[in-house]
């Protein structure tokens, strides 16, 4: 359904938190350093004021664009307390929140236009110096200010089945968990295989379904 909801507990029912969200389809929702909610839908990105109610709306004008699928945004992640990592539909892309302006991601990780021609499905930090990147082409992993970037994908690495990811996570243990439609993938990052986690109709101890698009990890450590 379209618009944001919240949750109240205490009455145990949804609340509209804007209703000049109503027309949005909202994908990506991370709340900021600044208190802010930044939401990314399929219409650009939003800025919610929580105390002021108030919704701030911005547009990737980077050319050449194509307007429709660079602001379609997937996923976000904060890359600092100035700075947005904003994953679309057709390419990556960095978003200032003090100028309010989009930027491509060539200066940051030091590589050519190729990052602006993909399409960006999910985005974890693994450090202040690392991002992991999800596509529909497998999974990338990106040093800032590095020279290159590595492409996890049924190609190099087999033991990843699916290379369209929908979600990714890193546990308490250092394990790196990637949903796909065709499966949940633990990547031990020392020797850099995967283990796969499928449906199983026969195994009552399998996962319940194949298709992955949310992986959390609770208080007591497991993955889910």
């Amino acid at each position: 359904s379209l618009g944001l909801f919240c949750f109240n507990k205490k009455q145990n029912r949804y609340v509209n938190l804007n209703n000049n969200l109503s027309n949005y389809s909202i994908k990506a929702i991370i709340p900021c350093q600044t208190g802010d909610l930044w939401l990314g839908t399929n219409y650009g990105l939003l800025k919610l004021d929580k105390i002021r109610k108030s919704v701030s709306k911005y547009y990737n004008t980077l050319k050449p664009y194509n307007q429709a699928l660079r602001n379609s945004v997937n996923s976000l992640n904060e890359l600092d307390v100035n700075n947005l990592v904003v994953g679309t539909e057709l390419g990556l892309y960095i978003f200032n929140t003090q100028n309010n302006e989009f930027s491509s991601t060539d200066k940051l990780f030091a590589l050519d236009n190729r990052l602006g021609s993909i399409q960006i499905t999910s985005i974890i930090s693994g450090s202040p110096l690392l991002n992991w990147i999800g596509t529909y082409q497998g999974l990338l992993k990106l040093r800032r200010n590095a020279l290159k970037f590595k492409n996890y994908n049924n190609k190099n690495i087999p033991g990843l089945k699916d290379e369209n990811i929908k979600s990714i996570y890193e546990d308490e243990f250092g394990f790196l968990w990637v949903g796909t439609l065709g499966g949940l993938n633990r990547l031990n990052r020392e020797t850099e295989q995967f283990n796969r986690y499928i449906n199983n109709s026969r195994d009552a101890g399998s996962i319940s379904s194949s298709s992955i698009t949310c992986i959390y990890e609770d208080k007591q450590g497991n993955t889910m």
